[in-house]
């Protein structure tokens, strides 16, 4: 087995181990899972977050246009146009 130093407090202990036995300082590799795991939470909840965004904008916003807005829109529709032939 080797051995890894704290880069806290410079004691030596088998690499196998997640924190330092003196310190209790966590290893580079513990640091990493750790902060990859923090990432992943993060991604979740704004995923969560976006979620009910959305569904908050589908019940908030009105379901059907006004008319005074659908007739001005199909006023300028292009397929509203005679082609000139």
């Amino acid at each position: 087995m080797s051995e890894t130093t704290c880069n806290h407090c410079g004691q030596t202990f088998d690499d196998q181990q997640s924190f330092c036995p003196r310190c209790h300082a966590p290893t580079p590799a513990q640091q990493e899972k750790e902060i990859a795991a923090h990432g992943k939470r993060k991604f979740i909840l704004l995923f969560i977050a976006l979620i009910i965004f959305c569904v908050i904008m589908i019940v908030w916003l009105p379901r059907d246009i006004p008319t005074s807005i659908r007739s001005s829109t199909d006023a300028e529709s292009p397929s509203s146009h005679s082609t000139g032939d």
